[in-house]
């Protein structure tokens, strides 16, 4: 079995190598640049009290979810799903 983390790393690679070299330099950092400034939007634009949640994996492949809630400044490890949900019912009953 092949960890996620190398699955994701090889289809990364992947991606680079099939990318045409005929794209000129100025295309590819105009498109970078809007990149940027999507990110930057988003990132004004969102609710900063809103509980984070961001899938990992651990070193053995396994999925886990990162929370952490910015009002409490609390962070936890949710090893499924069901967990998450739990901890977001949690947050709300609070």
């Amino acid at each position: 079995m092949v960890c996620p983390n190398q699955i994701q790393v090889r289809q990364q690679l992947e991606s680079l190598y099939q990318r045409s070299p005929s794209i000129p330099a100025h295309v590819r950092l105009l498109q970078l640049s809007q990149q940027v400034g999507q990110w930057f939007v988003r990132e004004l634009t969102r609710d900063r009290t809103e509980p984070r949640i961001r899938q990992d994996f651990d070193g053995h492949g396994r999925i886990f979810w990162r929370v952490y809630d910015p009002l409490t400044r609390r962070r936890d490890i949710c090893w499924s799903e069901r967990e998450v949900r739990l901890w977001l019912e949690r947050r709300y009953a609070e």
